[in-house]
């Protein structure tokens, strides 16, 4: 298993585990203060917060296998019970075996149903927080979840109950657990993202560790350099803040980072190296020249003499390096 995914099997085993249970209370309908809705209602805003947190830490790609996993998993867990359930019945206990039959009847439906959503409300959520992490260059996760989990549960409940309650409700009243299931969820879903938002923070040290950028945290905004980051498909730019503490001798300066060695790269005019990861996390001062640096999300910059990157790409698709002018870089591995 790859050494930066320690905690995906635990968080994707919740994850589908939240779907499934979705699935058997699909058809089980509340009263919450008088007001009428599906059981599944309350259980699918922790499946599309676990989503994104997967999204954001571990990429979209993972997050879009995962979603498909949740697909097979859930019409295996439908149709399965309600095949063994044609098998004669045994009489051999006081358990009222015909409660089985009544609970499982609708399972298939269900699954069928979801399948349906997943496909649609499930990957939308996931594409369009992966697409504003990459705008944003990953910042602002609390407002980026709560916008592509509204867009995503509105899609995906608009599709399950159109096919999962079609021949069981009127169309009014399939209208009506639309808007309250909808409604519900936007109430649900600010209350949770605090604690989503604690644990994808946890979650990119814990898994990235290995490739900490041993960068200080920020108190000032005081200097800047770029960090090339990825997660395990896509990379992207950040703006790293670095407070500068006065220094009675001369002018102010930083706290000290962390270097094992350093070399001197000279780079010629027109050199290109094509899409690449980093090794281990380093930092690229640039002395003289002019450098172009693109990133999976199409995203380019450039960088003069005095301009500091930190590359932190070592998973993923990293990014591409063109020459613009000669110059010379210091070559820091942290």
């Amino acid at each position: 298993m790859d050494k930066a995914n320690k905690a995906l099997p635990i968080i994707a085993m919740i994850y589908v585990t939240a779907k499934l249970v979705a699935i058997l209370l699909f058809y089980k309908t509340v009263k919450i203060f008088s007001i009428t809705a599906a059981a599944s209602t309350l259980v699918i805003p922790l499946w599309f917060c676990i989503g994104d947190v997967i999204t954001e830490v571990y990429g979209y790609k993972v997050a879009r296998k995962l979603v498909w996993t949740s697909v097979l998993c859930q019409l295996f867990f439908g149709w399965l019970p309600d095949l063994l359930n044609y098998l004669p019945t045994a009489d051999i206990t006081n358990i009222n075996q015909a409660s089985y039959s009544e609970v499982i009847a609708n399972l298939p439906k269900g699954s069928t149903a979801s399948f349906i959503a997943i496909a649609a409300g499930g990957i939308v959520n996931a594409a369009v927080l992966n697409k504003w992490k990459l705008i944003l260059n990953g910042k602002y996760f609390f407002i980026r979840s709560l916008g592509s989990t509204a867009i995503g549960e509105l899609v995906f409940t608009i599709c399950v109950y159109a096919f999962g309650f079609n021949g069981f409700a009127s169309v009014l009243t399939i209208s009506k657990l639309i808007l309250v299931s909808f409604c519900i969820k936007m109430i649900v879903n600010p209350l949770m993202i605090a604690p989503v938002s604690i644990l994808t923070k946890f979650l990119k040290k814990y898994e990235y560790k290995p490739y900490s950028s041993k960068i200080n945290k920020v108190l000032d905004d005081n200097a800047t350099f770029t960090v090339v980051m990825s997660d395990n498909s896509d990379s992207y730019f950040m703006d790293q803040d670095i407070k500068l503490l006065p220094n009675l001798m001369l002018g102010v300066r930083s706290k000290n980072f962390a270097a094992k060695s350093f070399v001197i790269r000279n780079i010629g005019e027109g050199d290109f190296l094509n899409w690449h990861t980093v090794h281990n996390p380093m930092y690229a001062v640039y002395l003289s020249g002019e450098v172009e640096i693109e990133v999976s999300s199409g995203d380019k910059r450039k960088f003069k003499p005095g301009n500091i990157v930190f590359f932190n790409d070592m998973v993923g698709k990293g990014h591409i390096t063109r020459a613009i002018t000669p110059g010379q870089a210091l070559i820091i591995d942290a």
